[in-house]
């Protein structure tokens, strides 16, 4: 009996405390209720107010990701500054750059394939000239080059062409042609050569180097040495995607890369592994510094190649008039800044470094170890103000400058001419700042 009292005890209690829970949960189930018919009620106040908003808002835009860009690029800025809409592609008015990628069906290597089948397209150039010594014309340089259109249209660099008295291409299977320089702008060092439509029957297609990555994988294709090692292929990666250097007294923006770029290679395509150009294969730095006994230590990997977004801005003007207008007094300047004032006990300024000969700067009196103070009333502190001055006139315009010279002052005025007309060869070496201790 006494089991059985504290179990009715317990039922009772158990009975009692499940009449409190469902009370309880009673009172949760109408407050749920209620919190439901008002959120139902303030959702659809707010529907209406954004309906109403999207009538005054404007839509909102969104971007394809299959979309592909079609800006076309204006007319080049001859001065050098950049004033061309950007863009992936260039169609120039005059000619049909008709160029197709390679089919790959191997994902894994597409070399093998990008290769074989844009080989025809990549042709070596030979540069011909008189020689007074031997009362003969002789091979003077070599390079590479690549069709752009298969209406004979080849892609290169300046100074493969540059100052040759006959020109040829050297065809994949080991044929010469005779070919036409059509334009060269040494600046940015891209030319345009010519040759008979019916030997570019494969055309390169242009890519997209706006883009570019550090780390893609880049393939060169080039004819080192000229014709014992046509065709050659080198392989890397894009080092840096945008790199300003001076090469030679002219800077210009390169992609760096590790590829082997070798003289000969000089003009020929960087193709990314769609087999699509990328950059025009330019030039290689060889010394990457001096030991303590001042022998050279030897760079690797370190190429460079001008941006095809950059070479295409140009190429139709070159095809069109045969040259592109650059603005220059034809020397190379280096800024005097305040430290080397002090220590050489100069002015400071801008430093000419070199003058070219017969160059508009040389015929006014510009000599090498001058340093212009001023141009056009306006004092100089570096020497990128005074390319800007010199790039923002147009050819035939004069320059006001005051120029210091060996403790003296000196007003010259110099004649703006064009850049691309004047050689390449300087008056006496480069000036260094140890001349003036």
């Amino acid at each position: 009996m006494e089991n059985n009292y504290y179990q009715n005890a317990e039922n009772q209690n158990f009975y009692g405390k499940s009449k409190k829970k469902n009370d309880r949960a009673l009172s949760y189930i109408v407050t749920g209720l209620i919190a439901f018919i008002i959120g139902f009620v303030l959702a659809f106040v707010m529907r209406l107010s954004f309906t109403s908003l999207k009538e005054v808002l404007p839509p909102v835009v969104t971007a394809s990701p299959s979309a592909e860009p079609t800006t076309e690029i204006g007319t080049p800025d001859v001065s050098g500054s950049a004033s061309a809409t950007p863009s992936t592609t260039y169609i120039a008015p005059s000619v049909e750059f008709d160029g197709k990628a390679p089919v790959i069906t191997d994902q894994v290597n597409p070399i093998p394939e990008i290769v074989e089948q844009l080989a025809p397209g990549i042709v070596g150039i030979l540069n011909y000239g008189y020689s007074d010594e031997y009362e003969s014309e002789l091979e003077q340089g070599s390079g590479t080059g690549f069709v752009i259109s298969t209406n004979g249209y080849i892609l290169t660099n300046a100074h493969i062409v540059e100052d040759a008295d006959r020109i040829t291409v050297l065809l994949s299977g080991d044929e010469e042609i005779e070919a036409e320089v059509l334009g060269m702008d040494k600046s940015s060092d891209v030319a345009v050569i010519k040759v008979d439509p019916k030997y570019t029957g494969t055309a390169l297609k242009i890519g997209d180097s706006e883009n570019v990555r550090v780390g893609e994988f880049v393939i060169a294709i080039g004819d080192p040495t000229g014709r014992e090692l046509a065709g050659t292929t080198t392989f890397g990666i894009i080092s840096a995607a945008i790199r300003t250097v001076n090469i030679e007294g002219r800077t210009n923006e390169y992609i760096q890369t590790d590829a082997a770029i070798n003289p000969g290679s000089s003009g020929g395509p960087l193709l990314n592994m769609k087999g699509e150009v990328i950059g025009i294969a330019s030039a290689k730095t060889v010394t990457a510094s001096y030991d303590e006994y001042g022998n050279a230590i030897s760079a690797e990997g370190l190429g460079f190649a001008i941006p095809m977004h950059n070479a295409m801005k140009i190429v139709d003007q070159l095809i069109l008039q045969g040259k592109i207008e650059r603005p220059g007094i034809g020397v190379s300047v280096s800024t005097v800044n305040e430290v080397q004032s002090k220590y050489y006990t100069i002015p400071e300024g801008v430093l000419v470094v070199t003058v070219t000969k017969d160059g508009m700067g040389h015929e006014a009196g510009v000599r090498v170890g001058d340093i212009i103070l001023s141009c056009n009333g306006e004092k100089l502190h570096d020497q990128e103000r005074f390319v800007e001055l010199v790039q923002s006139c147009s050819v035939g315009d004069k320059l006001m400058l005051e120029v210091w010279r060996n403790g003296e002052t000196l007003d010259i005025t110099v004649t703006v001419g064009d850049l691309n007309e004047m050689g390449s060869e300087t008056i006496e070496e480069e000036f260094s700042f140890e001349r003036f201790e």
